[in-house]
């Protein structure tokens, strides 16, 4: 409801131009001014009364495509786009293109408007062959490559993604190195579970093009522990841990399975209170918990992890807090306890894990493209 201020401002906007030019242009030529005037009034009393679909309708019917009303054809079909009427603009461009009077630009222009009405629409066949053919014609068009790329993302063509990334990254001179290396690691997840192999030739592909990526060292590390490599994969995380700390939370199991199936407690330890001190996160702390109460005490882990609430009080250090406790009592006490696990449970399962700080989208599942803004590597645990 609150869009339609903004959709009277554009259609009036828009009828001001026409009005503009018309009457100032085509008064003196043999243009009939009565019938145009009695029809530019029908208009703006529908656009005052709310009819905004037959007020659009109507200034539509009065133009004819000519040089003078090419613009006021493309101000017309954003407007419908804008305003969710993607059929109609399909229309209006559509039209546009089958006149032979336009010019290269007009054309151009015209072919773009028209792949953007159903890459909108979510049309992506269509939409793919008019930026392939804009492409053809200039092919230094960069905002086309940028759209054909998310449509190769959606259609999840990840080597013509990587294609197109490339000459995206020639032509404008921005680095495309973290988003090829993504595509190369959705290749090697193509091939995870039936061809180990040829994942870890994609995901050092990745690292090829950017050497750091975090996605390609983690998966490297599921190879290498798929294949009983565990000093391999202990080397691949350090080398994720030591740029980046965000994605410990989703590997820390698998790190300690690491030290663990190599007997290496201390290996363990360093690696543990290592990352506490770069950064104390509640899943590094309750591992910490965990190693010291296999190899040190009870008494050594709980002492540390109330000290850690106190400082630093989080849902999910009180839930293991009381999840101790609740192992170790009796009766009446049992039964609150219990209690109280129950509901930190409930809020626990309420909250969601993931967040993209970009836009705002939030789940339980993480993901490496963000569903919200489309964007690679941006989502965050949410683990406070």
């Amino acid at each position: 409801m609150f869009l339609w201020p903004y959709a009277y401002i554009s259609i009036a906007g828009v009828v001001g131009w026409f009005s503009a030019t018309y009457f100032s242009k085509r008064s003196a030529d043999h243009f009939p001014v009565l019938k145009l005037k009695k029809d530019y009034f029908a208009g703006l009393n529908y656009l005052i009364n709310d009819q905004t679909d037959k007020a659009l309708d109507v200034f539509l019917k009065m133009i004819e495509i000519d040089d003078d009303t090419v613009e006021m054809h493309f101000a017309l079909g954003g407007l419908y786009r804008r305003r969710g009427e993607i059929d109609r603009a399909i229309k209006i461009h559509s039209s546009l293109l089958d006149k032979e009077t336009l010019n290269n630009e007009q054309k151009h222009l015209a072919l773009t408007e028209l792949a953007l009405d159903y890459y909108r629409t979510g049309v992506f066949d269509r939409a793919e062959k008019l930026y392939l053919k804009i492409l053809q014609s200039d092919s230094s068009d960069v905002n086309s490559m940028r759209y054909l790329m998310r449509i190769y993302e959606q259609e999840k063509d990840w080597i013509k993604a990587i294609n197109l990334a490339e000459r995206l990254q020639r032509k404008s001179g921005e680095s495309q190195r973290e988003i090829i290396a993504f595509y190369y690691c959705e290749l090697a997840q193509r091939y995870i579970r039936k061809d180990m192999m040829k994942a870890c030739q994609y995901y050092k592909q990745a690292l090829a093009v950017k050497d750091d990526s975090a996605r390609a060292l983690l998966g490297l590390a599921d190879y290498h522990i798929n294949n009983s490599e565990y000093e391999q994969a202990i080397d691949s995380y350090s080398k994720v841990m030591s740029n980046n700390m965000t994605y410990l939370p989703l590997v820390m199991d698998s790190i300690q399975q690491c030290y663990f199936m190599l007997n290496d407690k201390e290996g363990m330890r360093k690696f543990l209170w290592s990352a506490f001190k770069k950064k104390p996160t509640i899943s590094v702390v309750l591992a910490l918990v965990e190693y010291k109460q296999q190899y040190e005490n009870d008494k050594a882990a709980i002492d540390f992890l109330i000290e850690h609430v106190r400082k630093y009080p989080t849902i999910y250090g009180l839930n293991y807090l009381v999840m101790f406790y609740l192992a170790n009592s009796f009766g009446d006490l049992h039964q609150k306890l219990m209690i109280l696990k129950l509901f930190l449970d409930r809020i626990i399962e309420s909250k969601d894990l993931y967040q993209c700080p970009q836009c705002g989208f939030s789940g339980k599942s993480f993901y490496w493209l963000c569903p919200g803004c489309k964007t690679w590597g941006v989502m965050r645990i949410l683990e406070e």
